[in-house]
């Protein structure tokens, strides 16, 4: 796909009161805020506090929610208290088929100027990364797709 980019999650590391400890985290992701319980894959990193992730693990236009569980070296563990999401899209898949083609063009051209649905999430049409939804997205498409212009610009 023309423009996927990593999903960097960070949080903050878990204290613990064990001299020289290390900690291990282990990092849930679910379609619900019920995590652990929901989760549909998990990963385990140690020491650190921060990871990032291929954004082809994860299905495309969906809200995803994770939560992060830190446990220290001698078994004792703890489970965030709060539960985080985001949203993964591709950059310029305007209408969320997956592709980045003419259907985005025409999908844009439509919200913008017909009252058409909006693209969901809005960051997916930007695709010169303006951070603004206008006709030059509608042009940066064009011009990559059928002028050799570059990728639509990844977050």
């Amino acid at each position: 796909l023309p423009c996927i980019s990593g999903i960097s999650l960070d949080w903050q590391d878990a204290g613990t009161m064990v001299p020289n400890d290390t900690m291990t985290y282990r990092i849930y992701f679910g379609p619900n805020s019920n995590l652990p319980a929901a989760a549909t894959f998990d990963t385990t990193i140690k020491i650190s506090s921060l990871i990032a992730l291929a954004e082809d693990r994860l299905p495309a236009r969906q809200t995803h929610y994770w939560r992060v569980k830190a446990t220290n070296r001698l078994g004792y563990d703890t489970l965030s208290v709060n539960t985080f999401s985001f949203m993964t899209y591709i950059r310029g898949d305007a209408d969320g088929n997956g592709k980045i083609n003419l259907l985005d063009v025409s999908f844009i051209i439509n919200a913008l100027y017909r009252g058409g649905a909006q693209p969901i999430p809005s960051e997916a049409a930007d695709a010169d990364g303006s951070k603004k939804l206008n006709l030059l997205d509608v042009s940066y498409i064009i011009n990559n797709l059928y002028r050799g212009g570059p990728a639509p610009v990844c977050p």
